[in-house]
Parts: structure tokens; sequence; C-alpha cells
């Protein structure tokens, strides 16, 4: 048997012309209203259901006994003789019973799912200064796809980060805008990539930005400096997503005269 052998595994992918369309209903009950006079305070409750929801999703997945085709017969198991297959159906399920590859993927309307969260908020403008404060939470979906168990209908859809907090903070000083802000997410689940073998969490992560600049010309131009993530800590925000780390950037903004 040779270890440098290529065992295929193809997986096809196709469309889906009986698709219902999907709606949603939103609910959503909201207040704003002044705490003093320099601050305002924001809260708002939520509720969408969406209906017919439609899933890039596994239809079929490869038997423990049946596998692809061509799989007996390539290269590697000649080696063994008239066994070479009976060994390569012994192999072969031995791996998909703990991969499960899938043989095809679809879309296909799963069912409902149930999403309902809060958000709060507080605005101060203290002159020279403003200041903010976001927290919102977001409850676990509620998938009920027909044919699934709770377990498995969970196992479909994406889970948001359930808390998530912002502060910020600018104001102006010896000619110098600036502005800083914090924020932290839970850790989130994604699904959307692929089968099981590729999902998974985002940790949780705080992120911290800031941003000085000065104006000149009457305004007419801006110079400013952004830094994100000052921390330099790791922060992936989706499962396939890029790996954040620190970053500067100068910008230089001209506004021309209207001709």
């Amino acid at each position: 048997f040779s270890n440098s052998a290529y065992f295929l595994v193809p997986t096809r992918a196709t469309g889906n012309t009986d698709l219902k369309e999907e709606f949603i209903d939103a609910y959503e009950v909201s207040y704003t209203g002044k705490v003093g006079p320099r601050a305002l305070f924001t809260a708002a409750w939520y509720l969408t259901k969406m209906d017919q929801e439609i899933f890039f999703t596994v239809k079929e997945n490869y038997g423990l006994t049946a596998p692809p085709t061509g799989w007996t017969s390539m290269a590697g198991w000649s080696a063994l003789g008239p066994a070479g297959p009976v060994v390569a159906g012994q192999v072969w399920g031995g791996i998909q019973n703990v991969a499960k590859f899938p043989k095809e993927y679809t879309y296909l309307n799963l069912g409902k799912v149930e999403n309902q969260g809060i958000e709060l908020g507080l605005n101060i403008d203290a002159g020279n200064t403003t200041n903010a404060i976001n927290y919102s939470y977001q409850s676990q979906p509620k998938p009920d796809f027909p044919g699934f168990t709770a377990a498995d209908a969970l196992k479909e859809i994406n889970l948001p980060s359930k808390h998530r907090f912002n502060v910020s903070h600018a104001g102006s000083v010896v000619g110098l805008f600036y502005s800083t802000d914090v924020s932290y997410a839970s850790k989130a689940y994604w699904q959307d990539v692929l089968d099981s073998r590729f999902s998974g969490e985002t940790p949780d992560y705080t992120m911290w930005n800031m941003l000085v600049g000065k104006r000149f010309n009457h305004d007419k131009v801006t110079f400013q400096i952004r830094a994100n993530n000052l921390t330099n800590k790791p922060i992936q925000q989706h499962i396939f997503g890029d790996v954040l780390k620190r970053s500067l950037m100068f910008e230089l903004k001209i506004n021309a005269p209207k001709k």
C-alpha cells in the first residue's frame, strides 16, 4: 500500500427549484427619553420570526458500506491482490464512521427560526465631550425544523453572540479632536461553513480602538490617525474570517469646493 496514493471523495452541490420563498414577521418596542438635561436613554425589545428559511445543507452522506466511485479500484490497493477491494471497503467504513463525508449538498426550506433580544443605551453630552454606553442581549435562537430534534436543529443555524457591550468617549482638546471606544462580544457559533467538521465557535473578544485628528484651512482639510485593536490580541469574528491584530491608518480628507 502506497502512502502517497490519493483517494478522492467527491462532493456534489445542487440547486433546488422547489424552494418556497422566505418571509419574516418582525416586532419591536422601543423607548427614548431624557435622563437629566444632557443624557438620552434608549431601550428596545425585538422579536423576529423567520418562516421557510432557506439553508445550504447536507442532502445525503456517503454510507459506511458504499465508498465513493472508484475508491476500491484506485492505485494502492492492487498490492493487496484479490483482498484489496475488501480491505478498501473496511478502511472506508472506519473512516466514514468518524468523518461522515457528505455526498451531496443542496438548498432546503428547513422551517422556522425565532430570535429575540433587547438593547439598552445611554448617551451623555457634556459640552466638549460626548460619552455613550450600549449593551445588547440576544437569546439563543429557537429553530423549529420538522424531522429534526432540538439539538440537531441548533446545529443547522448560527448562534450569535449573546452579549455585546460598547463604551465610547469623544471630545476635543488643544485643537485636536479624538475618540476612543472599547467593545466586547461573547463567543459565537458558526455553522454556515460546509458541514459539521468545519463548524465551530469564535471566542469572546474585547477590542479597543482610538482616533486622533486635526482640521486645517477652515475645516477643508482633515488629517487623522486611526488605531484599531490597540491591545494587539488576536480577534476572529467568524470561524473562517481573518484574525485581526493591531492596525494603524493615516487618513487625509480634503473637501474640494463646489464649482
